[in-house]
């Protein structure tokens, strides 16, 4: 399969600073949204006795910087990429899905869960002695009902064939992350490792989209011709490429629901709707198609401010207002907007304030360094 997304290049100082930025945005985005994933928008408001979103995030802003179970696993796919890269660096073949699968494990032992009798025994790795890798930060059922099991789960064969909560998605931007040179790899990654903990097919399509989305962004940098649009430009390819999905030997079943949620954020952007319209149109925000359709609407809408002059900093805050103050998956949706937006602008969009105050800095830095030596950089 040939390259419809630009590769990211791992040798390129835009590749690192735009990995950086969507990793920390990850955590950024999932930290201000999780102190609040409980509550609805008018308890929120109540709570902190403030009028609007913006005066919301403020308050968040002041307070701790929890990361979720989102932030976790997305440092665990990374560090259990990194760990095929060591394999293969010292002459070596590694499964990728295995290697994947076992940080999850390493995870879900860490966080107080019992090891499952059948599951393999896995030697930790530094990520695992980290603090916040230590924490319950709560995961959802599917993902702790498959992992519980001690047996790799996979498309054919899941316990959780209804399973189309947000947790598979969240974790999969560092599939978009590796700097290979056709799209099937990372489509082929996302959706195994995806299938991990859940079954719907909608669930492994979305992920796949997500990675995708960030593959575009990060490749983007390196495109040699500019482009004013790219974040208009990846949505429509990566909607081109879920109405290929029926057909594709990759993954059963369609993309219905994922490519009718990158329609709604493409139609509502060009109708210039407000966020609190939009995101009357992206159902309870508890799906994983719906916080990431809602999610990709406001990466447009950063866009679109960010043509009119805002600078990129500050329409990142001001979207992740609009991620955060939902009834529905707050520090998810928040979590997609941080890791696309830092994507899309690279880490000088993230305030360096808040950074300091992330309760997973210390594992982001140790995960990040670990994954660019391994790429020799």
């Amino acid at each position: 399969m040939t390259s419809v997304f630009p590769a990211p290049d791992a040798l390129s100082p835009a590749y690192r600073a735009a990995l950086r930025g969507s990793l920390f945005g990850t955590a950024l985005g999932d930290a201000l949204g999780y102190r609040v994933e409980t509550l609805s928008r008018t308890e929120m408001l109540e709570r902190w006795s403030v009028a609007g979103e913006t005066d919301l995030l403020e308050a968040l802003a002041g307070g701790d910087l929890a990361v979720s179970d989102d932030t976790q696993l997305t440092l665990a796919t990374l560090d259990g990429l990194t760990e095929v890269l060591e394999w293969n660096n010292e002459g070596q073949a590694a499964d990728e899905l295995a290697c994947i699968w076992l940080s999850y494990l390493r995870w879900y032992t860490g966080t107080g869960h019992t090891a499952p009798e059948a599951a393999p025994y896995s030697l930790p790795r530094p990520l695992n002695s980290q603090a916040i890798m230590r924490q319950k930060r709560g995961p959802g059922k599917a993902t702790l009902n498959a992992l519980a099991t001690g047996q790799m789960q996979f498309i054919s064969k899941n316990v959780n064939p209804d399973a189309l909560g947000t947790g598979a998605l969240m974790r999969s931007a560092p599939f978009g992350y590796l700097p290979v040179a056709d799209d099937a790899t990372v489509i082929k990654l996302a959706v195994q490792a995806a299938a991990l903990t859940h079954g719907h097919t909608e669930a492994l399509v979305s992920a796949a989209a997500y990675a995708l989305m960030i593959r575009y962004l990060l490749g983007a940098h390196e495109l040699a011709v500019p482009v004013d649009s790219p974040v208009r430009l990846a949505l429509k390819e990566v909607k081109n490429w879920l109405g290929t999905v029926e057909k594709s030997s990759l993954l059963p079943g369609d993309a219905t629901l994922t490519r009718a949620a990158f329609g709604r954020a493409l139609e509502l952007a060009d109708r210039q709707s407000p966020a609190h319209e939009a995101r009357k149109s992206f159902g309870a925000l508890v799906l994983a198609t719906d916080c990431l359709g809602y999610g990709l609407y406001l990466l447009l809408a950063t866009e679109s401010l960010v043509s009119q002059g805002m600078k990129p900093s500050q329409a990142l805050l001001q979207t992740l207002a609009d991620a955060v103050a939902v009834d529905g998956d707050s520090d998810s949706i928040a979590a997609l907007v941080g890791s696309l937006v830092g994507a899309r602008w690279s880490d000088a969009v993230l305030p360096a304030k808040l950074l300091e105050g992330l309760d997973a800095r210390a594992a982001l830095e140790l995960v990040e360094k670990a994954w660019f030596t391994q790429l020799g950089i």
